[in-house]
């Protein structure tokens, strides 16, 4: 004992590992389980609010621990209204008697009813919480916010696949918008003040749903009828100007957004009508490519040459009669062939600038990429014209498609 005594008091770690265990320690062990204390937030659903005294509804997909030798995670739903998105969130910590955490937030739903008002002003809540990572996906919806998060809870509470991972892999994929907090600011504080939001749709006939023990979970009557709805992706996006929404890109625009762009990994690229004997349709895997840009004045009119490369395979014919699966060494395309594919490529690239154009947007984002090669002459160029919102129309574009075929 005098052994131990002596070495402790010749040790001085050993007496400040003592104090940190009697400060913090023994505190700690007594307090209450955090989960007891906190509700941890997974997404946010936000919509106008159906009681008329209120200005939104708030709804929250919240994370519950279930001690279960299967591991399986829960969820359930909660929703409030409040005069601004703190109250509501105040207003569910009243109900539930805990503070809400958003530390494990991965996505923020945005309802259609909602898309008309200034988003970045309704968000300002959740970019001014600390907990709230800036990787954080927004989504928008063909519905309500709160009839998607009662959809997303039965997926994550069932399914591997979580709404969040949907999200993300639209940002590598060709089909698809990369959609967080940081870009939607970005955009909105960027000179064109354009962002985009991907949109997940809620159907009843296609999509992902539930799966549990081989049948369509739910309950009986109109509870039912909500659940069995779907998410439904087809990599369309609403577009923000001002943080307000004045357009919607197709799945098909956003395909051609990201190869302006080259902001894909992977993905897959149909040619419709292709010569052959027979018109048919071509399907190819994407295995990666890249986009480069030149840009420069011609007698001041602002010219963008685009160079796209892209390596592809052939994974698929179709024509009217018949669908024949080819690999693509067994098929010998002509040189009448691809550059027939080339051109195809090369028109959704101009369908993608007169959407631009038509609804005075900027996704391409081609104002900062002529302010940087020469803002003098850029600034010239847009005084010339009766409305410096129609500048996407008076570029000239020159696209050149090169495809490497495996």
């Amino acid at each position: 004992m005098k052994k131990f005594v002596s070495l402790f008091f010749h040790t001085p770690i050993l007496i400040v590992l003592c104090l940190v265990f009697i400060v913090f320690g023994i505190p700690a062990l007594a307090r209450e389980s955090q989960i007891n204390e906190f509700a941890v937030a997974v997404g946010v659903g936000i919509d106008k609010s159906e009681n008329e005294n209120f200005e939104y509804g708030v709804s929250f997909l919240l994370f519950v621990p279930i001690p279960d030798q299967t591991f399986t995670e829960n969820y359930k739903v909660l929703n409030a209204d409040g005069d601004s998105v703190s109250d509501a969130v105040n207003q569910v910590g009243l109900y539930i008697g805990k503070k809400i955490r958003f530390a494990h937030i991965k996505t923020i739903v945005i309802g259609e009813d909602i898309l008309n008002e200034n988003i970045i002003e309704m968000l300002d809540y959740f970019v001014r919480e600390n907990d709230i990572a800036s990787s954080t996906k927004i989504v928008s919806t063909n519905g309500k916010a709160l009839d998607f998060m009662k959809v997303a809870e039965k997926i994550d509470s069932k399914m591997t696949t979580k709404i969040s991972e949907i999200v993300s892999y639209n940002s590598d994929d060709l089909f698809g918008v990369e959609s967080s907090l940081e870009n939607l600011y970005n955009g909105f504080l960027s000179p064109t003040k354009t962002s985009l939001v991907a949109t997940l749709k809620m159907k009843d006939d296609a999509g992902l749903s539930e799966i549990d023990g081989g049948k369509q979970g739910g309950l009986s009557g109109e509870e039912n009828k909500q659940e069995s709805k779907k998410v439904y992706n087809d990599g369309e996006a609403v577009v923000l100007k001002s943080g307000k929404k004045v357009a919607v890109m197709s799945g098909d625009l956003t395909k051609s957004l990201n190869l302006f762009l080259g902001k894909f990994d992977t993905g897959f690229l149909t040619v419709f009508d292709v010569p052959f004997e027979k018109e048919t349709n071509l399907s190819f895997e994407i295995f990666g490519g890249n986009a480069k840009t030149k840009a420069y004045f011609e007698n001041d009119v602002p010219v963008l040459e685009l160079f796209l490369d892209v390596e592809v395979e052939l994974v698929e014919m179709e024509t009217k009669d018949n669908k024949l699966l080819q690999e693509s060494k067994t098929v010998a395309l002509s040189n009448k062939q691809k550059t027939f594919i080339e051109n195809a490529i090369k028109n959704d690239i101009k369908t993608l600038l007169e959407f631009e154009s038509e609804n005075k947007i900027d996704v391409t984002n081609l104002y900062c990429v002529f302010e940087n090669c020469d803002k003098t002459k850029f600034e010239k160029f847009l005084r010339t014209l009766d409305d410096k919102d129609s500048y996407i129309g008076n570029i000239l574009v020159k696209t050149k498609v090169n495809l490497k075929f495996r």
